[in-house]
């Protein structure tokens, strides 16, 4: 990665990220928590509120008008999620009716290109929209052992980004805004690992979880019966 020195990737976000952690009592040990064993889509405890999903502020991904929406807080630089990445594709693929919202939760502690991966997905969303999101967040998963700045740009500019407006972007506090707010509400959900997912209605009601990278085999019938 070619940092220079006053570059926006060094903004430290991650003061605020690690606050949330210690708030939360969250420690890591030094391995990727992801490799947390994953349940089966149990229904999720009573009195757990997740924000609805919003077309304006959300990326969507999925056709029409989805009957069901899992909602991913991820990581780009977590190997599960790069996984669950694949298994989420496949679910759209042969479930229509479904829709996947990507909200972050970057690991700073143990991925250190987790933020600014996820600072740059965020530009890209606000500067070339939510398809734009989708594409980037695929290259960035396709790329996963060459995150960086250098990746990151190329791949904005591939969105129609000029390198000056994405620069601009990343340095102001908008999108860092976003992303501790997601943060905050995966903390406030319990989560503590990534990939964690949560299976909402359109009422934005929760009707099952899926912890960890689960392979769309195992997938596939929490799916069908948050569908029933």
């Amino acid at each position: 990665m070619n940092e220079t020195k006053g570059s926006p990737y060094l903004i430290p976000l991650s003061i605020i990220v690690a606050g949330f952690f210690v708030a939360a009592g969250i420690f890591f040990s030094g391995k990727d928590i992801g490799a947390i064993k994953s349940n089966t889509g149990e229904t999720p405890k009573e009195n757990v509120s997740l924000r609805p999903v919003d077309k304006e502020t959300d990326v969507i991904r999925g056709k029409g008008n989805p009957e069901i929406f899992v909602i991913e807080f991820s990581d780009f630089q977590c190997p599960y999620c790069k996984g669950f990445h694949k298994t989420m594709k496949e679910v759209l693929s042969n479930y229509p009716s479904v829709g996947w919202v990507y909200r972050h939760l970057p690991l700073t502690q143990i991925h250190p290109e987790a933020e600014p991966a996820a600072l740059a997905s965020q530009c890209v969303a606000k500067l070339a929209g939510n398809d734009a999101f989708w594409v980037f967040a695929d290259g960035l998963f396709e790329s996963q052992a060459n995150l960086g700045e250098t990746l990151y740009v190329d791949l904005a500019k591939r969105a129609g980004i000029s390198e000056s407006d994405f620069r601009t972007c990343l340095a102001s506090p908008e999108v860092r805004v976003k992303i501790s707010s997601d943060i905050k509400e995966a903390i406030d959900l319990g989560s503590r690992g990534t990939p964690s997912s949560f299976i909402v209605n359109k009422k934005g009601e929760i009707l099952q979880t899926i912890s960890g990278a689960l392979p769309f085999e195992q997938v596939k019938p929490i799916i069908e019966k948050a569908l029933q």
